[in-house]
């Protein structure tokens, strides 16, 4: 018995030693990790983290909360503000994809964002006409596009042209046919409003075909698609559930040309629907198709016969704009059709820049990640602003045509902000030569039409390394808040120099008249010279610095622009 107790406690020491030693090692391993711990602690609170911003709570009492999307919006406004491009050939800038989590705030809860939360994806409505191969290469480019399902893609053709259709059939896709041919003569006039109703048969059907789709994607038979065209639109058609100012989101730039671009996925607005792949809600559609410019009896009345044109006109938009990217996802290639020829293409078209690089993604609301793609989330009214506002403010304002010149062709400043004075449209003097934006389009490189790519007026490009802001404080552009005066005066049409003051859209007085005054009688409201402030939008005169005189038509007339630098990746062509 003395035996057993004796090898039971020697046991029992042994166990308890074992145990001491096991504590004491389990110990100074924790005291250890907890040192190594905070030196990466110490050596990252130093280091920026990609997803430092979603990730690290505000508040430590709730380390869930999901930061406030405002806050998020001016970081990314001064990531953005502060880059300079440093190479002589452009390269696109990315700071987007890489400073940020793609995340930033929930996306508004609404019937298309609740649609591709679910994991469903728009539809493409391609509309066809007579050309074959133009069709078939459109339809190759579209069959390369991440997410592409020949399931989603409806084919329109207008007429019973075979080739047309045996491409279509080839692929075994979905095709309906419609003969919008009208009776009579075949000018322009009968050509757009044939073009007209064949839009507005194929959208219908296109809703009745996809009939659980709250949007669809509108394409025509001669474009090239980048690689990100349709996860651009899953990632930024939720906003137009958010923002009650954007009505319409389209993949071109007007004014996307090689050597005015420089961020791949800033998206800007426009009151002047740029088209060439855009996006048709349903509850949008309800509200356009019963006045759609195509019925054969209204040719008469109808004052647009083109359905884009009818479109820009302020009676659609009601002030609402269109998001659009600074860097196109469509390439237009077809340099004949019944509004193109090859002057056209060549000018306009061939040097159009758009994405072809397959490392740029969009991150699209999902159930268990409901937030907008950072771009997106940027590009909502109030942050959209407050960025143009911030930067106008800190931009270098050139005073001279020399020192635009040299500013431009030295690529010193960060941002340039040039405020112009001009049309938007040229002008016929009555010494029979035409003055206006054309002017300044010629020296930067721009669309002649000064409306098109414009956000009240602005239109935001890039030249080599530095950022341009150009600014159009004419008064057919928009009105200058808070510019009315008590005698009643305002800068018209016909006299927009010689004072910078508009008339209060919500007073009785709203209308300038060709004398330059605030009238409220219908002759001086509807009249082809007048301007009734209630059918513009605001301008950003009010920002416009003080004692600056902003350049003229006449400044840039014989001013020849420095070289031009275009993006390294290359022409859209």
């Amino acid at each position: 018995m003395l035996g057993w107790l004796s090898y039971c406690c020697r046991s029992r020491g042994r166990t308890l030693l074992l145990l001491a030693v096991v504590s004491v090692t389990f110990f100074v391993f924790q005291v250890q990790q907890a040192e190594l711990f905070g030196q990466a602690a110490s050596v990252n609170s130093q280091r920026p983290r990609k997803d430092r911003l979603l990730r690290s709570s505000p508040d430590a009492t709730a380390p869930n909360t999901v930061p406030d999307a405002n806050t998020l919006s001016t970081t990314l406004h001064n990531t953005v503000d502060t880059t300079v491009h440093t190479a002589s050939d452009v390269t696109l800038d990315t700071t987007l994809d890489t400073t940020l989590d793609p995340l930033v705030g929930p996306a508004c809860d609404g019937e298309l964002s609740r649609f591709i939360k679910q994991g469903f994806h728009l539809p493409v409505l391609l509309l066809a006409h007579r050309r074959a191969e133009r069709l078939l290469e459109t339809l190759t480019s579209l069959a390369a596009v991440r997410g592409f399902s020949a399931d989603e893609i409806l084919i329109s053709q207008d007429g019973s042209d075979e080739e047309v259709a045996k491409t279509v059939d080839a692929r075994n896709l979905s095709r309906v046919t419609h003969d919008a041919k009208l009776r009579g003569t075949s000018d322009w006039k009968s050509a757009a409003l044939r073009i007209a109703r064949h839009y507005r048969w194929s959208i219908d059907a296109a809703f009745k075909h996809f009939n659980t789709t709250p949007g669809i994607i509108i394409v025509e038979d001669d474009l090239r698609f980048a690689p990100d065209f349709l996860e651009y639109f899953q990632a930024v058609a939720p906003v137009l559930d958010c923002d009650s100012s954007l009505w319409i989101v389209s993949a071109w730039n007007d004014n996307g040309f090689d050597h005015l671009v420089g961020e791949a996925k800033r998206l800007l607005r426009t009151h002047f629907l740029p088209g060439l792949g855009w996006l048709m809600l349903r509850r949008l559609w309800k509200e356009l198709q019963p006045s759609w410019p195509d019925v054969e009896e209204r040719r008469r009345e109808a004052q647009m016969n083109n359905w884009d044109h009818w479109l820009r006109s302020p009676q659609q938009h009601q002030g609402r704009s269109v998001l659009y990217p600074q860097v196109p996802r469509v390439y237009h290639h077809g340099s004949l059709g019944t509004f193109m020829n090859l002057d056209t293409h060549r000018q306009y078209f061939q040097h159009i820049f758009y994405n072809q690089d397959p490392k740029i993604t969009w991150q699209r609301p999902t159930a268990d990640r409901p937030w907008l793609d950072a771009a997106v989330a940027d590009a909502r009214r109030e942050p959209y602003e407050a960025r143009i506002m911030q930067q106008l403010r800190h931009a270098e304002t050139p005073r001279s045509t020399s020192a635009l010149v040299e500013a431009l062709a030295s690529g010193k400043a960060a941002a340039l902000a040039v405020w112009i004075n001009i049309s938007p449209e040229d002008v016929k003097k009555k010494s029979g030569a035409k003055e206006g934006f054309s002017s300044v389009a010629k020296f930067f490189g721009l669309w002649h039409e000064g409306q098109r790519a414009a956000h009240r007026g602005l239109h935001e490009l890039w030249w080599g390394r530095t950022h341009v802001f150009l600014v159009n404080v004419h008064p057919k552009v928009g009105y200058i808040e808070g510019s009315w005066r008590a005698d009643g005066r305002c800068a018209s049409t016909t006299d927009a120099f010689s004072l910078f003051a508009s008339c209060n859209p919500a007073s009785k007085t709203p209308c300038c008249s060709p004398v330059g005054r605030c009238e409220g009688q219908p002759s001086h409201c509807g009249c082809s010279r007048c301007l009734d402030t209630r059918k513009m939008v605001p301008s950003y005169g009010h920002l416009l610095p003080a004692e600056l005189k902003p350049f003229v038509a006449q400044d840039f007339a014989a001013l020849a622009p420095p070289r031009r630098v275009t993006t390294r990746l290359g022409q859209g062509g």
